[in-house]
């Protein structure tokens, strides 16, 4: 017999389906099988209950008591009086909001029931409705689009306060009552489990990303063709946070200090500055230069995107935008446009080299940069062309949106129906149900060095340890999907550490972009004789310090990571001799020394290869590309992590006590070591990311930055220059390095909340 679907009901205030990441998240879960239904606002034009895409949509009209901003330079008594007039207005709308889904939830619930909330934020007052469901065993998921205290504080330009203490309030309430909270990027993951204690397992990653079908070329615009300039365009809110008033007075500056007429700018966008932003462009003198549309049609908006030649981003630093990622980045990206935008550090994690980066709210500088991209064709057609391999490789909907499949929800329905999953081991079965995110063979493998029945990296058959055929079963998994590889943290009694004298060497031979992870620190085998794996009782801030992760001494020189143990691929090509440096497909845009790209791919030199063909896989094992390292303890005389690849993730890690030459952590070379040939042995790694880890008592450095090999000669470094980029490092301790028989002239200790180049 067939089982009904689940019933999911998401609440958002905003309209449906203008609202493009609730859409995406409705059409996705509608697509996987599930009954979605929608409580949102009425817009102009929009009738009260209708089925849009297979998602029953229902709609409250919207109420809003006044406008909630003013003309620049407020006088202190204007700014209060704003303040508060502004606070009584959202205090009144969300309350209604909120009471509003109450009752419309409730008479859907008798009417035809549901098995899941799902709130969007903002307000953070939904939990409320949430709430009296929850006591009747119903689940809540809390997805978390702002950081409502941030948005206050960057939206009026104020401190810390009784309402942002309030807000703060409401934002824990929604965090604590959720059983699972979905985040827009890493920092508001780390905001969460910070500002409400969460389980880093009950939290998900699902970034903003572009539609497919919003990506495909349509015509540019005529009317913009025919002004015959470089056409600027802006797509997004029109609110005070969102800096549109900065880009009018870059505008300006472009205009009169530069010089520069050859410009128009299309403000795509409406808001509640909308009317105030055209206030200023007149008074800026920008009649004939700006055009602020308002609402325009998703074809025309798309038309004009065609048109467009760079982009712009204005959102300035604060509190919010600090952290926050935006969608109007990965639209431009997707129509293959370059950007300028401000410094921010959410915005480089995802625009990489799409974007010209301009110190946060330099008004001249952001000008400086338009002007260096209009007198740059070439490259912004480099840029752009990064910029749409970006996001069809990584960060398109269908991309972004995997964690929030819940491809495995329907076989645990009967015991949620049944109540069961009230305590935490069953809230992370939940939390894998729900989001693809645990327990799967086929999607996730285990390790448990101490097992000795079958071994194929089931839980119920975990891996004893990861031997060449094991790599090969997770190699061919990672050519359809993300990989997550669990090492049993503790031993079976839930207390004693794991350990080993391993080097857990990555043998990734697959070239595409999903995810491999290595996590030893999640889970343990409770059971030797029947494997029963259970979430590690430590919170991961504590358990990688103190012994309740999985700990790997080496064998003599390395312990996590990836060498040149396998060498690179090289093959022959027209009498030459070429080393894959970039592992990928072989196409004729690839093709050695002949096709337009090759040399992102290969570097020529070398004594021997096969014969290159086309539809062949090449490797570059000094690089591995789409790797997280999580949750381990390194210790022992050979205990050091060298690693190197584009989208790494190197977080949680205990390096301590090491004696073997050389640094604790390496980022590897990308040039031979041998100076009297240096040669290049990988492309450049971009998109790295080292947080949350210690670093004590090691031979040589603490944290080695690799790039071109410093006894290279000066003249193969300068044309090189020193490669990685797009690198964040924060929240770390690296504590005498050298210690141990080494030197390093750099500080003996250091303590870093964060770090960026």
């Amino acid at each position: 017999m067939k089982e009904p679907a689940i019933r999911i009901l998401m609440m958002v205030e905003n309209y449906f389906p203008q609202d493009t990441r609730v859409k995406n998240e409705a059409d996705l879960l509608t697509d996987g099988g599930y009954d979605v239904s929608v409580i949102a606002l009425r817009g102009k034009g929009q009738i009260a209950s209708e089925l849009v895409n297979r998602v029953q949509v229902y709609r409250v009209p919207h109420l809003e008591l006044f406008k909630k901003t003013s003309p620049a330079n407020l006088s202190r008594a204007g700014l209060l009086f704003l303040k508060l007039r502004s606070s009584f207005g959202y205090l009144v709308e969300y309350c209604y909001f909120t009471a509003a889904c109450l009752v419309l939830s409730s008479y859907l619930f008798v009417r035809r029931g549901f098995d899941v909330i799902h709130a969007h934020n903002p307000p953070d007052t939904l939990f409320l409705v949430a709430l009296p469901f929850k006591l009747l065993g119903k689940k809540f998921v809390f997805d978390h689009h702002d950081l409502c205290p941030e948005l206050y504080r960057s939206r009026y330009r104020t401190g810390e306060g009784f309402y942002t203490r309030l807000l703060r309030v409401f934002e824990w309430c929604s965090l604590k009552l959720a059983d699972i909270t979905i985040a827009t990027n890493e920092s508001y993951k780390q905001v969460e489990m910070k500002r409400a204690n969460k389980n880093a397992e009950t939290i998900f990653i699902v970034r903003n990303g572009p539609d497919k079908s919003r990506m495909s070329p349509v015509p540019a615009n005529p009317r913009l063709k025919e002004i015959n300039k470089c056409i600027l365009c802006y797509v997004g809110s029109l609110n005070p946070q969102d800096g549109v008033d900065y880009l009018l007075r870059s505008l300006g500056h472009l205009l009169y200090n530069l010089k520069r007429s050859d410009f128009y700018c299309v403000i795509m966008g409406s808001g509640d500055s909308l009317e105030d932003l055209r206030a200023l462009a007149r008074e800026l003198k920008l009649d004939g230069c700006v055009e602020l549309t308002g609402f325009v049609s998703d074809e025309e908006l798309q038309a004009n995107l065609a048109g467009a030649d760079i982009c712009v981003d204005p959102d300035p630093s604060s509190p919010l935008n600090d952290v926050s990622t935006w969608i109007k980045i990965m639209e431009y990206m997707g129509h293959a446009k370059p950007i300028v935008t401000f410094d921010l550090k959410e915005t480089r994690v995802s625009a990489g080299d799409a974007a010209i980066y301009v110190e946060p709210n330099d008004e001249a500088e952001f000008a400086k940069a338009i002007a260096q991209l209009m007198d740059a064709p070439e490259l912004r057609v480099r840029m752009g062309y990064w910029g749409r391999r970006r996001v069809e490789n990584d960060l398109q909907w269908s991309k972004v949106g995997r964690n929030l499949r819940m491809n495995r929800w329907r076989r645990r329905h009967c015991l949620r129906r049944s109540m069961i999953c009230l305590n935490r081991a069953a809230l992370i079965i939940s939390a894998s149900v729900v989001f693809a995110g645990a327990v799967e063979a086929g999607t996730n493998f285990y390790v448990d060095s101490e097992w000795t029945g079958k071994k194929s990296g089931t839980q119920g058959h975990p891996f004893a340890i990861l031997n060449r055929p094991a790599w090969q079963r997770i190699n061919t998994t990672l050519a359809n999907g993300d990989v997550t590889i669990y090492f049993s943290a503790l031993k079976a009694d839930g207390v004693t550490q794991q350990s080993k004298p391993w080097f857990i060497q990555c043998r990734r031979t697959d070239y595409g972009t999903h995810r491999l992870t290595l996590d030893g620190y999640s889970f343990y085998n409770s059971n030797e004789t029947s494997p029963n794996w259970l979430p590690n009782p430590a919170d991961i801030s504590h358990a990688y310090l103190n012994g309740h992760v999985f700990k790997i001494t080496g064998d003599g020189s390395m312990a996590l990571g990836w060498t040149r143990v396998d060498g690179n691929d090289f093959v022959t090509h027209d009498g030459l001799v070429y080393c894959c440096i970039e592992s990928h497909l072989a196409s004729s845009d690839n093709e050695p020394g002949v096709g337009p790209n090759w040399q992102l791919y290969w570097d020529q030199h070398g004594t021997s290869g096969t014969a290159w063909s086309s539809g062949t896989s090449y490797k570059c094992y000094v690089k591995q590309n789409n790797i997280t390292l999580r949750g381990f303890e390194i210790t022992g005389t050979g205990a050091r992590s060298t690693v190197s690849g584009d989208n790494l993730v190197w977080a949680y890690n205990y390096i301590h006590d090491v004696t073997v030459i050389g640094p604790g952590l390496d980022l590897s070379y990308t040039s031979h070591p041998d100076s009297s040939a240096a040669q290049i042995i990988a492309r450049p790694s971009t998109n790295l990311v080292f947080r949350n880890f210690r670093i004590e008592r090691t031979y040589g450095e603490g944290f080695y930055l690799g790039a071109i090999n410093p006894d290279a000669p000066g003249a193969f470094q300068l044309a090189r220059g020193n490669q990685h980029s797009h690198m964040l490092i924060e929240n770390f301790l690296i504590d005498h390095p050298g210690a141990n028989g080494g030197h390093d002239y750099q500080a003996r200790r250091h303590q870093g909340l964060w770090g960026e180049w």
